[in-house]
């Protein structure tokens, strides 16, 4: 009894993932399902061709993500299309179901050249493929526990299998995370991608696949045990290895890059995270595009407006204080001349964007 109560629990918060993730429902939608030779599609009104697109390309992918798998079949897989809330995501489940998101604007540049259905279909159907070949006798939620496959395992896969390495997807990603020293705190996503590229080309193809059909005297699959089984080595030693490889790679990369003050001013802007802006033709107004609030998960535009008085009062303050630091010749007589002067270079740099950011003064305009 307490088993069916679990499972019953278990599945009421995997119904409920779609309106979930934006705190939304939407009884209006009326939706109707296409079928497939391999697939039962589900769609609301509005988006017919898109989900007979989707359906196309889910039957011409299918094939190959059972190969690269090393898999003959896979049960029926149910897709569910929809447009609410506007969110550029998709998720899989280990029940052969997976919610996608379409026609989405936004992924526009992530993507570059390519396009979202095609990648979220191939991304999402390849989870599913990769659970099915780890599925044991061993129901779930206890077969992921007990399996304890990283997530890195899980997107970097299906990355690797569909995707292309990109500057989204995850070349800026990791720029950025190993210049800030901070590469145990990447998403799954970005690191899992780079993980695996370094597995194959460390162990070879052959060994991810060998991987993943591993079993245990019990038929069961255990992720650590089966990696160090085809590499010979641990996972914590292979994560440690990669990141000094990746930490080797960049780093490189950098020092032939010019210093950021050759190129021009390091300047920040009013806002949590930016993706781009734009300044009116006068100067007197500035669009923001992005994030106000890190919790915050969709993109606000934001029109700012500037208030030179305000600008003006803040620079004279600035110029005071800047003013009482200046140090007089007696001082730079006996004072340690080089220390002064690295100090009074970090102190304009600094006055420069904390004026630049704090003397932008904006008031929301309601779009």
């Amino acid at each position: 009894m307490k088993f069916i109560y679990t499972m019953i629990l278990y599945l009421s918060l995997c119904w409920g993932f779609t309106w979930q993730f934006s705190g939304r429902t939407h009884p209006e939608l009326n939706w109707t399902t296409m079928e497939t030779e391999h697939f039962r599609v589900h769609f609301h009104q509005g988006i017919e061709d898109i989900a007979k697109e989707g359906a196309s390309i889910s039957e011409q992918v299918r094939p190959t993500l059972l190969q690269q798998m090393g898999l003959d079949d896979i049960p029926i897989i149910d897709i569910i299309f929809t447009t609410e809330d506007e969110i550029m995501n998709g998720f899989a489940m280990h029940t052969y179901t997976t919610f996608i998101w379409v026609d989405q604007n936004e992924a526009a540049v992530w993507l570059e050249d390519e396009k979202w259905l095609y990648q979220v279909v191939a991304h999402e159907l390849q989870h599913i493929v990769f659970s099915h070949k780890i599925n044991t006798w061993l129901p779930e939620p206890w077969e992921s526990l007990y399996s304890d496959t990283p997530g890195w395992v899980w997107e970097g896969l299906a990355e690797y299998e569909t995707e292309r390495w990109r500057p989204h997807r995850a070349d800026i990603s990791h720029k950025y995370h190993v210049l800030k020293n901070n590469m145990d705190k990447m998403d799954a996503h970005h690191d899992g991608y780079s993980k695996l590229l370094y597995w194959s080309d460390r162990f070879g193809d052959s060994t991810i696949v060998s991987t993943f059909t591993d079993r245990n005297k019990l038929g069961l699959f255990n992720f650590e045990k089966a990696f160090k089984k085809h590499t010979g080595v641990e996972v914590k030693q292979f994560n440690e290895d990669w990141r000094r490889h990746m930490n080797t790679y960049y780093y490189g990369y950098r020092s032939q890059k010019e210093p950021l003050d050759e190129i021009g001013e390091v300047v920040s802007l009013p806002i949590k995270k930016l993706d781009s802006f734009a300044f009116s033709s006068d100067s007197s107004k500035i669009a923001l595009l992005g994030k106000d609030d890190k919790n915050q998960w969709d993109r606000s535009l934001i029109i700012a407006v500037r208030d030179t008085a305000k600008e003006r009062e803040r620079l004279e303050k600035q110029l005071k204080e800047d003013e009482k630091t200046k140090f007089d010749f007696f001082t730079k007589l006996i004072g340690d001349e080089e220390k002064e002067e690295k100090k009074k270079k970090n102190s304009r740099y600094y006055g420069i964007k904390k004026r630049l950011t704090m003397d932008i003064f904006i008031t929301p305009v309601n779009i």
